[in-house]
């Protein structure tokens, strides 16, 4: 028994020293409960907004009661704009300004005067799936809660769900796919740039750099074929996701070649720099090793690649806006879907700002000795 537990404190003793596993095994988690609670939780959920564009085309006291009770009253959630004008609404909605279009038709306003089964309309685009599941779950508890008060029916109300035709919506399909396919593009081209740290950091401890700096190859042309090789797999992780999302989910993306291959050439200029920079600051390959992911799951989770940002809480909003992945995930939503919420300009050049302060940063700083 007294092995035993010798055994047992010398493990606990190896655990508390090891710093990589007591960060895997206890912040780690931690980091994950953090942030889907802040996103998903109750304290999160107050944070979280979504604009509605809301049409009503008559008027009558159940309905103002309605709009009233069931709609402006949860104000925290949804911010209302109100507007006789379905097209301008259908186009701030394909612009990415609405979240989501509530109809309220002069038949449905008299259905519900009469207490009758009534369905309004709810207009969402297919190329947001994320966004306009969340907005139908919050409009259907809406109206839930204020037929039970009111009447004390839950079937009154109901929701008939449009989509915008293919030819107003940014979107290809209502898949919901269609916003995960770019971000995991972007997020392999990341990876593929950030992970050099770990490379450069292996060969370093290694004494590889050191030998080949004694040859006459130059530390430019080392890094350069890092940047070449990189490169060409970012390349072949495009083609490989988009064909296959294509031949195996029957997502059909509208690409625009020139502003996709930009994109891919300068986000992995972007995530190359910040690998560069990574190995600069970071000498040892442990210490590389555990920046690299830390920063490959920060960007992951936090950089708007598999949700959008309206579904985040403001805080975190912030924090995936300053993060180049985002920028990388937009423009690729825009180039391969042409649904975007920036401009092709200002994507490319954050992302270009990027790759120039990690370059020249990582130029002084880089050394190919331990």
């Amino acid at each position: 028994m007294k092995a035993l537990w010798a055994l047992v404190k010398a493990e606990l003793r190896a655990f508390r020293r090891d710093r990589i596993n007591l960060f895997f095994s206890m912040i780690f988690p931690l980091i994950f409960l953090l942030i889907f609670g802040s996103m998903f939780g109750s304290a999160g959920s107050r944070n979280v907004s979504f604009s509605l564009g809301l049409v009503v085309q008559a008027h009558n006291p159940v309905v103002d009661a309605f709009v009233e009770e069931g709609l402006k009253k949860r104000a925290k959630i949804l911010k209302i704009t109100e507007s006789s004008n379905l097209d301008e609404l259908k186009k701030s909605l394909e612009k990415g300004d609405l979240s989501g279009i509530l109809v309220i038709t002069e038949d449905a306003a008299t259905d519900m005067m009469s207490m009758q089964q009534a369905a309004l309309q709810v207009w969402t685009d297919p190329s947001r799936q994320t966004t306009s599941q969340a907005m139908i779950g919050i409009l259907t508890e809406g109206a839930r809660q204020y037929q039970i008060r009111v009447t004390g029916q839950e079937q009154l109300l109901t929701l008939d769900q449009h989509l915008l035709a293919s030819d107003e919506s940014n979107g290809a399909q209502a898949n919901g796919l269609n916003y995960m396919v770019p971000g995991i593009v972007a997020m392999a081209i990341m990876q593929s740039g950030v992970f050099v740290a770990i490379a450069l950091a292996t060969r370093r401890e290694q004494l590889i750099l050191k030998r080949l700096m004694a040859t006459p190859v130059t530390k430019g042309t080392i890094l350069a074929s890092q940047g070449v090789f990189r490169t060409i797999i970012a390349v072949l992780q495009t083609i490989i996701l988009l064909s296959a999302a294509a031949l195996l989910f029957h997502i059909h993306p509208r690409l625009q070649l020139l502003q996709l291959t930009a994109l891919v050439l300068v986000g992995s200029a972007a995530f190359l720099a910040l690998g560069f920079l990574v190995a600069s600051l970071v000498r040892t390959h442990q210490g590389a090793l555990v920046t690299a992911q830390l920063i490959n799951l920060g960007m992951i989770f936090l950089g708007g690649v598999f949700w959008p940002p309206e579904i985040m809480p403001n805080w975190m909003r912030y924090v995936s806006q300053s993060l180049p992945i985002y920028y990388l995930s937009d423009g690729l939503r825009g180039a391969v879907l042409n649904y975007h919420t920036h401009g092709l300009g200002l994507n490319l050049g954050v992302m270009a700002a990027v790759a120039v302060v990690g370059f020249v940063v990582s130029a002084k700083t880089l050394r190919f000795e331990p």
